[in-house]
């Protein structure tokens, strides 16, 4: 006798709208990689703080890029928010005051990077508004982005989901939703997410329908 199959329904927070058909893709993100701690001598200094910039320019490079697929799927809102991933790269914070850390802690960029934004990430969160919990996100992801490029390794992309994916994941990133294809995402259920955050509006712009907890 063939096994009865019990039907499960889950219910959650609309976040954008629609009906969705496919299987499960359950994105989990990699185990943070130790990243080696270590001293450098001044002569040292300004070939690290060239790392880092060099990082900066690689994550302009892959926005830009993401920009151009999302104009040519038609998705302007998703484009203006990658917009504003580029002009945070811009913003003094992650130049000239990232750059004088690196000089001044003596320390190898990956290190002084991640502790510098590790205590901005702290003090974002310890404000309670909304809207700028969601900001955290931003902040998270482009953070993440410039570490990959400073210290590569791997990572689920794009190309790793099937087609007719319903990605499930904690939580979703703005450039993990402008990255997926409409094609190949069919629907994002996440643990967590707010219909003010950024990938919220990206998924609203593509018309994938998104589900939160």
């Amino acid at each position: 006798m063939a096994e009865m199959l019990q039907e499960t329904v889950l219910e959650g927070a609309p976040i954008s709208v629609g009906i969705a058909i496919g299987k499960l893709f359950f994105m989990e993100g990699l185990q943070e990689e130790i990243v080696p701690e270590f001293s450098i001598s001044a002569n040292e200094i300004e070939k690290e703080v060239g790392r880092y910039r060099r990082a900066v320019h690689l994550s302009r490079d892959d926005l830009s890029d993401l920009q151009r697929f999302l104009a040519k799927e038609g998705s302007t809102e998703a484009v203006s928010i990658i917009d504003t991933h580029i002009q945070m790269l811009e913003d003094p914070f992650m130049t000239t005051i990232m750059e004088k850390k690196i000089r001044q802690r003596m320390k190898n960029t990956e290190t002084v990077f991640r502790s510098v934004m590790s205590d901005y990430e702290q003090e974002f969160s310890k404000v309670k508004d909304s809207f700028f919990k969601q900001r955290l996100l931003d902040v998270k992801d482009l953070s993440d982005r410039i570490m990959r490029n400073l210290h590569p390794r791997k990572s689920i992309s794009s190309a790793d989901i099937p087609k007719d994916s319903i990605l499930f994941t904690k939580e979703l990133v703005p450039s993990s939703t402008a990255e997926a294809s409409k094609g190949q995402v069919l629907g994002f259920i996440t643990e967590f997410g707010g219909a003010t955050s950024h990938a919220a509006l990206i998924a609203r712009s593509k018309g994938i329908p998104y589900i939160a907890n």
